[in-house]
């Protein structure tokens, strides 16, 4: 791997609420470079435009999400991983952005048996918003895929944990707050290129109703490496 940069050109998704007048467009940009045959670094780069009406009511959103990492091969089913992301958050069209900062460790386990992949990620986090206290945060992704020749179908669930600041506490029924669930299938174009097409439903706790949001993703993703 040593030499080879892993570039995803262009990752695009498109978020609607069942909720009336509530829509999201999310992009999203991915560069990876590997450094030494178990060492990679990479940055990420999203913007998240449209309405958040689930946490805030009818406001305009705008989130731009910068996120450098590295993440190092132990064993081959064990990586880690260091990342920090820092979040311009802007609820409503003439409000002002905040800084929300998020340094995290990653712990990944995966497998390969059969042709099928599996993977399960620990995520780490210390969230900083802007004029509140740090609080954790924790994120575990699970997913399955199947390896059909240049196709790859799979399935992936990720859920959230977060303990919130002493400014705005969750309730402990609360604590359990986002859950996302994918329906994907990856596509390989030729050998330096690959196309995605997934479905996500994404269930959000509001914290003053304490009841789920449901939202809908559909995301189509290109990735080119050389």
């Amino acid at each position: 791997m040593n030499g080879k940069i892993g570039i995803a050109v262009c990752s695009l998704a498109c978020s609607m609420s069942m909720l009336a007048n509530n829509a999201q467009l999310w992009t999203k940009e991915d560069i990876v470079y590997a450094v030494a045959p178990k060492t990679a670094i990479g940055v990420s780069q999203e913007n998240r435009i449209g309405i958040n009406e689930w946490n805030d009511g009818k406001k305009h959103l705008d989130e731009i999400h910068v996120a450098p990492s590295v993440d190092y091969l132990v064993l081959n089913w064990l990586s880690i991983g260091a990342n920090y992301r820092h979040v311009l958050i802007r609820n409503g069209s003439d409000a002002r952005y905040t800084n929300d900062r998020r340094p995290g460790i990653d712990i990944a386990l995966k497998k390969s048996v059969y042709g099928i992949s599996l993977l399960n990620r620990s995520r780490f986090i210390c969230r900083i918003p802007e004029g509140e206290n740090p609080y954790f945060r924790y994120r575990n992704l699970s997913k399955v895929s199947y390896s059909l020749g240049d196709f790859s179908p799979f399935a992936s669930y990720e859920w959230y944990y977060d303990e919130g600041s002493h400014q705005r506490p969750y309730r402990k029924n609360d604590r359990f707050s986002q859950q996302w669930i994918s329906f994907g299938i990856d596509y390989k174009v030729c050998k330096n290129l690959k196309a995605t097409l997934y479905y996500m439903l994404t269930e959000n706790k509001n914290r003053i109703e304490h009841n789920w949001y449901p939202g809908h993703v559909i995301g189509i993703g290109i990735a080119m490496s050389f």
